[in-house]
């Protein structure tokens, strides 16, 4: 950063109302990205072909859910028991969290108040883990200790101390986790006339779920190897290749056995990756709740987004900022880009913008990366030092 961009940063970390929009990179690689899972499921909702024949649709549509199901949803049991596999990104997220702990305790309360808006469509649960371990104090939108429920109108909540010397209050620093797509950690419990979330500790959920895959040889293998690539990592298949894999079997495999993993599947509180979600979003009403909670906390005057991990593809939260950013000018957009390649598509989506400025890792003589703005980086070279000029400045 040069000099200028160091006050505007300060001078925006210490007076603007702070959010966070946290996507899918920030928990990568122990959890996959969605890659093309959601074209694909995208595909397979309006194919003709599937259409009319509902036994191959279920194999290929169970089979593609199991891989999203174990790859991205069922690890977050062993990020729960505190897996080593697990450790560095759940190291990333202290730091996040820390650090931005750090930057509401002591900027001037006089100004501005002491929480920050934590949005993320992850359905992990770093976060929670990450803010817990810090014992920071935080409010997920449930409201009550035995049996914990749901809503929107739990956000928004000022905490306080009082000195018990001298009367003095002040606030206290917490952070509003907003869960724009749902959570592995809740659990849809149905009621007389709609159905309600409730907290699942012990994410039973997910265990019922992976109890209906003991056995595997009804569904499909989604994945193959890219030879066009120097490692041969797995990607995953075409809808075609689907197909021909699951004609292959189609007589062996018995229906009852998708129709069981399909109906726990949907026991998911959750958007699935589709393209088609936001017509899912608008008829639930929790999901479309959130939504206008985010659009409506950007429109505050003086606000800033940070974007991390985030990649804009989600045309629904896409357009919501984009409006945005049109009524309210004073909304700062600041979009971390991994790597400077990334930056091209961000480019893209917000070239109309004049309030959205694209953070690029710094590069070497040569125009290579020397870093990639990773969770943990951007909290390092980028926060920490102006936080610290910040906590310096305000002490005195």
């Amino acid at each position: 950063m040069d000099a200028n961009e160091t006050i505007l940063w300060k001078k925006i970390l210490d007076s603007c109302h702070i959010n966070f929009l946290i996507g899918s990179g920030c928990s990568s690689p122990y959890l996959s990205t969605l890659g093309n899972i959601e074209s694909l499921l995208e595909e397979i909702s309006f194919d003709g072909e599937l259409q009319s024949n509902t036994k191959l649709k279920n194999i290929i549509e169970a089979s593609v859910k199991k891989y999203y199901f174990e790859q991205s949803i069922y690890k977050n049991v062993a990020i729960l028991q505190n897996s080593a596999a697990a450790a560095t990104e759940r190291a990333s997220y202290k730091i996040f969290v820390d650090t931005i702990n750090n930057l509401i305790k002591f900027r001037k309360e006089s100004i501005i108040g002491r929480q920050v808006n934590l949005f993320t469509t992850n359905m992990d649960i770093f976060l929670e883990l990450a803010i817990e371990d810090s014992k920071i104090d935080y409010n997920d939108g449930f409201k009550g200790r035995i049996h914990p429920v749901f809503g929107t109108e739990n956000f928004g909540t000022n905490i306080s101390r009082r000195s018990p010397h001298f009367g003095y209050k002040s606030d206290v620093p917490i952070f509003n986790l907003y869960k724009l797509h749902g959570s592995v950690n809740w659990r849809i419990e149905p009621t007389e006339r709609t159905e309600k979330y409730v907290y699942d500790t012990n994410l039973s959920t997910l265990e019922q779920i992976k109890s209906v895959l003991d056995d595997t040889s009804h569904f499909i293998d989604v994945t193959k190897l890219d030879t066009s690539s120097e490692d041969n990592k797995l990607v995953l298949c075409t809808l075609k290749e689907l197909k021909e894999r699951g004609y292959k079997i189609i007589a062996k495999i018995q229906d009852e056995p998708l129709a069981t993993f399909l109906d726990n599947y949907k026991l998911l509180p959750i958007i699935n990756p589709t393209k088609g979600k936001f017509e899912t979003t608008t008829k639930n009403f929790t999901f479309y709740e959130l939504l206008r909670v985010y659009s409506n906390i950007l429109e505050k005057a003086n606000s800033v987004l940070f974007v991390i991990g985030f990649s804009f593809a989600d045309e629904h939260i896409r357009e919501i900022t984009k409006r945005v950013l049109v009524t309210n000018p004073t909304l700062q957009l600041i979009i971390f880009s991994y790597t400077s390649n990334d930056k091209e598509s961000f480019e893209a989506y917000f070239k109309d913008y004049r309030n959205v400025y694209i953070v690029t890792p710094e590069q070497d003589e040569r125009g290579k990366d020397t870093y990639q703005n990773s969770l943990g980086n951007i909290m390092t070279k980028h926060f920490e030092p102006i936080i610290r000029e910040i906590v310096i400045d305000n002490k005195e």
